[in-house]
Formats: C-alpha cells, structure tokens, sequence
C-alpha cells in the first residue's frame, strides 16, 4: 500500500511538475547545490547551459577573519582564468595544459563567437547542502499541515515545499528586497493577501502566509495555466507572466527566449530550482538519519475582543513564551504589552489548551486550516481603525475617493504610502481608514505584485 502510495505521488507530481528536456540539466544543476556541493564550495559554471560546470573552489569558513574578502578574490582570480582560456581558443589557440585542455572538451564544435560569449557567462554559485539539510529539518513542524492545507484548497501537495528555495522554511528569514517570512512575501504583496501593519505582520506565520501562498499559486495557475508558469510568477510577478505568454505561449519557449522586463537568471531558474528541491526534500525525508523536528499541534480562535499579551497567557492558562511563540506575527507595540491584541486577530494556542478554557476566555472558532480559510477576510484588520479595501475605478482621484468615504485625503496618501503626486492606477487596490466603505469595496480581488 505504502509502495502504491508513493508511485501515485510520483505520478502526479511529474503530471502536474512536468521537466522539460530544456530544463533538464538546469533542475540536475541545482539538485546538486542543494544536496551534494556544500556552503564552503563555490561551483563555476556557464549561465545559460547550467550542464557545463568548470569546476569548484574550496572556501574559507565564514567564521575566519578576513575570510570573506579573500574568497571573493580567489573566486574572481578562478573566473579571470577560465575566462582568459576561453577567449584564447577562441583567436585560435591550441589547450596545451591540463587546464586549458579541460575547458576546451567543454566546448567541442564550438564557434570563435558562443567561445567569446562563454567568457562573459562566467558564473559562481555556493553550495547549499548544509543550509538545505537544515530546511529539511526545519520542515518538519510544519510540511505534514501545508500538504493538507494545499490538498484541502485543491491544490498538488508538492507546492507546500516551495519554502525550501524561499527561506529554507526559516519564518524569521528576511531578503534584501524586504521580503520576509516563510513565503517571502514582500510589503506590497503581503498587504494585499495578508494584515500587515504595526501591530501584526501575518507575513511571519507561517500558517497564515501559506494560506495567502495558496490563494496566489492558485490564482496563478488559473490565470496562466500550467504550473511551470505558476510558480515562475511566483518569482517574476503574475502580471509579467502574462505578458511573457502572450510574447511566447508556451513555458519552454519562455524558458529558452523570454528577455523581457527583469525576467533574469533567477526567474529563468525558479521552476526548476522547485523541481530539484522537491527531489532533494523528498530524498532526504525518507533517509532516517535526517532528524525533523516535530510537527507543532495547536488550535486557532478568533478573538471577539482585544487583549494584551499577558491578558491572553492569564485567560487562556499558557506562559507568555509559548503564546508568542505560537504567535509570531504580533509585533513590538503587542510584545512588549504596549498595545492589545486586536480583536478578530486569529489566535493560535497550544494544543493542550482545553475547551472550557477557550470558552471561558471569550473567542471564537475559526476556520483554520479548511478550505473556506483560503478566501480573504472581510472584517478581520486589526488596531483601532477598521481597515478595508478599495479598487480604483476609471475617473476616481485621491480626493474623489476621500471624499466617497469621509476621510481627509492625505490619510489615504499616508495609509497607502503614495508618492509625491499620489499617483493611482485604475484597478489598483487601496486601503481605506475607515469604517464607512460599503460592502462592495470591502470585496477583495487580489494580484500579485
């Protein structure tokens, strides 16, 4: 049964994750930076055929002293050399050393100008073995719950390993780009799928943001319909896909032409960097030696009022640490009991937390993990104001809006962070200080970037 199991599991995953010849040695490449080259590995390879790897370099812990700066240079001194005998054969040169004999067999029939064009595609990249192992591990509290969430809302069950190639399932880890959380959604994003303001940021619960994960990869795939293009938007923006399907149509051809916009190596790679962590996941969840850490059991209510932090840990016979831990969205204002807990915040407790006990604390049940908790809120915007949305329609200004919903028009600028001139776009969505919207504006139609 458990055999039966795994094959139709299999099956599907390469129905619905399709590999394409084309990508083929793009998703063995990063097979490869997850499980085999480790952190203190630098591998070298071409930018576009990632098949063609012209070695590795042994690097210095980061814990030595002034071991960054001399990695850097022995990595650019490696690329200079490739580089140098890469343009040589192309004027003609004849590999004399073991070396140059090395990078030639990597380019048999080659023209003098795909030689040239080699020695600028030149790129570096650091194993990951290590950190993917700790994913893995990471994983554990919470990739049985993200399958069922996923299978739940009608989805594959593999895309609840994404956050392997987004945040190694770190739910503190931030980008330079200011993406953060497990799903590393950004600001912009986050606020449209998500509450995110200064007293919560669900883009740190892990729960809450793979349900807005769900909600996009699923408007994604219905919007673009295939799930190669899907998660590629998930990097590259639903509306740039778009845009690349109407150019192009198929993923493959994207894949192999697509230049538009900032469609670069990393949104060229995403798909396949999915595929090859999927592979690499699974491998290491069936290797018993690879410890997990266990899945964390607990219960979601809603709150029918607001309550500090050391109010809720009184009421509902928990420690403080174990609320904010089951918690992780409150922020600094609710941490540090400066401010309440909003009343509808979706309150996450330890499972041992009994029924009388929620009863007696007075919240409400809610929908957890169901089917129904991957549709949008409508009342549920923490703090003082009520916060809703509103989409932009043809012939609103700033001021026609803020006048619609008795507001001061510079509430709305500084509540949506507008520009100078308070720019908006027809279609847009913007988030309204007020309790005085009607029920049509409080419907949400969300888009990705």
């Amino acid at each position: 049964m458990l055999l039966c199991t795994l094959l139709a599991t299999a099956a599907g995953a390469a129905e619905s994750f399709p590999v394409p010849a084309a990508i083929a040695p793009n998703v063995a490449f990063w097979e490869k930076v997850y499980g085999h080259y480790s952190i203190n590995e630098t591998v070298l390879h071409d930018r576009q055929e990632l098949g063609i790897i012209y070695g590795t370099i042994e690097m210095e812990g980061a814990e030595v002293p002034g071991a960054g700066e001399r990695n850097r240079q022995r990595v650019q001194a490696e690329i200079l050399r490739i580089g140098s005998i890469l343009r040589g054969l192309a004027d003609g040169a004849t590999p004399s050393t073991p070396g140059e004999r090395k990078v030639a067999a990597l380019f048999a029939k080659r023209s003098p100008a795909q030689l040239r064009q080699a020695a600028d595609n030149i790129r570096a990249q650091g194993g990951l073995r290590e950190r993917f192992q700790q994913g893995v591990r990471r994983s554990g509290a919470y990739i049985k719950e993200f399958r069922q969430m996923f299978i739940a809302a009608g989805l594959p069950q593999e895309l609840a390993y994404l956050p392997h190639v987004e945040s190694s399932f770190d739910p503190e880890a931030r980008s330079k780009a200011g993406a953060v959380g497990l799903w590393q959604f950004t600001h912009d994003t986050g606020r449209r799928y998500l509450t995110v303001n200064h007293l919560v940021d669900e883009r740190l619960d892990p729960w809450r943001s793979s349900q807005a994960a769900a909600r996009y990869l699923k408007e994604s795939r219905d919007a673009l319909g295939d799930w190669p293009l899907a998660l590629t938007s998930y990097n590259y923006g639903r509306a740039g896909m778009v845009r690349a399907k109407q150019a192009l149509g198929s993923y493959e051809r994207i894949f192999a032409e697509y230049n538009g916009g900032h469609f670069k190596f990393a949104a060229r790679n995403f798909y396949s960097e999915f595929v090859a962590a999927l592979r690499v996941a699974r491998r290491l969840e069936a290797d018993p030696a690879v410890a997990r850490d266990r899945p964390r059991s607990s219960t979601s209510r809603e709150l029918t009022q607001g309550l500090t932090i050391t109010e809720a840990a009184q009421r509902y016979g928990v420690s403080r640490d174990s609320l904010l831990v089951h918690n992780p969205a409150l922020l600094t204002p609710v941490v540090s009991g400066q401010r309440a807990i909003p009343q509808g915040y979706v309150l996450r407790l330890p499972a041992t937390v009994s029924g009388t006990a929620v009863a007696a604390a007075g919240v409400a049940k809610s929908p957890g993990s169901s089917p129904q908790a991957l549709h949008p809120p409508q009342e549920r915007r923490g703090g003082e104001q009520k916060m809703v949305r509103y989409q932009v329609r043809q012939g609103d200004t700033v001021s026609s809006i803020a006048r619609r919903h008795k507001i001061a028009a510079e509430m709305l600028i500084a509540a949506n962070k507008l520009n100078r001139e308070a720019t908006i776009q027809v279609g847009q969505y913007l988030t309204i200080p007020s309790g005085t919207a009607t029920q049509d504006d409080r419907t949400v139609h969300l888009e990705r970037r």
